[in-house]
């Protein structure tokens, strides 16, 4: 429907400056990683060793959608990349 919070576009101008999207990414993909209504609880950070297990088990009890997203990297500093 095109409606979007309006905390949507604050945290997009807060926050678009350290982040590179990859050519190629839809812009409705862009607007969903700026909600607010999407903020909480969907992302879990684990040393790399940890990552296969936790996703196994959260896939066993239940929770289907579970994968590995991407990862932290020492460079560049507070740069995030979307492909």
């Amino acid at each position: 429907m095109g409606m979007m919070p309006g905390g949507t576009f604050k945290n997009k101008a807060f926050r678009l400056g350290m982040i590179e999207f990859l050519s190629g990414v839809d812009p409705l993909i862009q607007d969903i990683l700026f909600d607010p209504q999407t903020s909480g609880g969907l992302m879990i950070c684990v040393k790399r060793e940890q990552a296969d297990a936790l996703v196994s088990k959260l896939i066993d009890e239940g929770v289907a959608a579970s994968k590995i997203i991407g990862e932290v990297i020492s460079v560049p500093e507070e740069k995030i990349f979307v492909e």
